[in-house]
């Protein structure tokens, strides 16, 4: 089937079936979803159809949503009956993403990607509201964030700005987090250097072909050290 497919891994019966939605245009120029089962066969359509791929992608991540909420609760947790627990336990992992205005292309489509993965990052020019103190807000975003993302290129480590600053907020969230926990990633959307304050914290590079894979499976651990719902390479 032509499309653009997006995994999604279930477990039945203690076996994994490896689902996969499927996004497509159709002849009357509209985009509609299909999930379709590790056979091939199409086991769920899309109810309606939608004007652009964008408000096509944001109706497959809530589906998404829906079905796995759930199934990353432990088994701990649903036998202690906690209902704080559960909805603990159902939270998407929180990801601030830092980064150079220049680099807001590149940044956009991670952010995308993450969506997608079942995380929830947090993008200036997405989370941010009219009439909101904007510094504030970024201060509280990192603070509250369970991993910080620097994404790091040549005009970004060569450019003062609020970058900078930034950083210096991560590098202050970070010296409070315990020992051994995931909570700064440097990511490199290019090849350059890395600035010396970020170099004591091994590097992913977005650019290699199993990046994106090696960036998710830092959140899968982050996300297991904090008892949440566990996000998937996409």
């Amino acid at each position: 089937m032509p499309g653009l497919h997006l995994g999604l891994m279930s477990v039945v019966g203690g076996e994994h079936m490896e689902q996969r939605y499927v996004i497509y245009k159709g002849s009357t120029g509209e985009w509609r979803w299909h999930l379709v089962a590790a056979n091939n066969r199409v086991i769920a359509v899309s109810a309606e159809s939608y004007n652009s791929k964008a408000d096509c992608l944001a109706a497959v991540l809530l589906a998404k949503r829906t079905s796995s909420m759930w199934s990353s609760i432990t088994e701990s947790h649903a036998a202690q009956g906690s209902l704080n627990d559960v909805a603990e336990a159902s939270k998407a992992l929180s990801v601030f993403l830092c980064h150079a205005s220049g680099d807001k292309p590149r940044v956009k489509s991670l952010y995308d990607r993450l969506l997608l993965s079942l995380v929830e990052p947090w993008l200036d020019e997405e989370n941010l509201l009219p009439g909101q103190d904007w510094n504030q807000e970024i201060r509280r975003a990192v603070r509250e964030s369970d991993v910080v993302i620097v994404c790091v290129s040549q005009a970004a480590i060569n450019k003062a700005g609020y970058l900078q600053k930034e950083i210096r907020y991560a590098l202050d969230a970070a010296e409070e987090q315990p020992e051994g926990t995931i909570f700064l990633i440097p990511l490199r959307l290019e090849e350059c250097d890395m600035p010396e304050r970020l170099s004591r914290w091994h590097w992913v590079d977005l650019f290699e072909d199993n990046g994106y894979e090696k960036l998710i499976e830092s959140l899968r651990i982050r996300s297991k050290q904090l008892s949440r719902k566990l996000p998937y390479s996409t």
